[in-house]
């Protein structure tokens, strides 16, 4: 886990450090594609991380709702952390009260 977030944060500081100014278009136009494709894939990994944490109890220890509690530890607004907590929801598995595995709500935006 710590390698694969080294490696992911030394990836990102490697893409910002790049100086594009000289770039060609088809190189940024690349990049652009490349940075679009990432931000999606991290934001739909991020939703499963969430789901996850919020389920194995995350923030019931904080006396605070979970959107409070995600709008403190991310530092965005509380509209924002109500609209990514409910979109975790849509998007990953669910388990119903007695256990049994529910799909997501959404499968096909979650498989994409």
């Amino acid at each position: 886990m710590t390698a694969a977030r080294a490696a992911l944060a030394g990836a990102i500081a490697d893409l910002a450090a790049l100086d594009t100014r000289g770039t060609g278009i088809e190189d940024l136009l690349a990049l652009v594609i490349d940075s679009e494709h990432a931000t999606r894939t991290l934001t739909g990994l991020g939703q499963t991380w969430l789901h996850r944490s919020v389920n194995a109890g995350a923030f019931t220890d904080t006396g605070l709702t979970c959107a409070d509690a995600l709008s403190g530890l991310l530092h965005i607004d509380l509209p924002d952390a109500r609209t990514r907590l409910r979109r975790s929801m849509l998007l990953t598995d669910q388990t119903t009260l007695t256990g049994d595995p529910l799909p997501a709500r959404m499968p096909g935006t979650a498989a994409a």
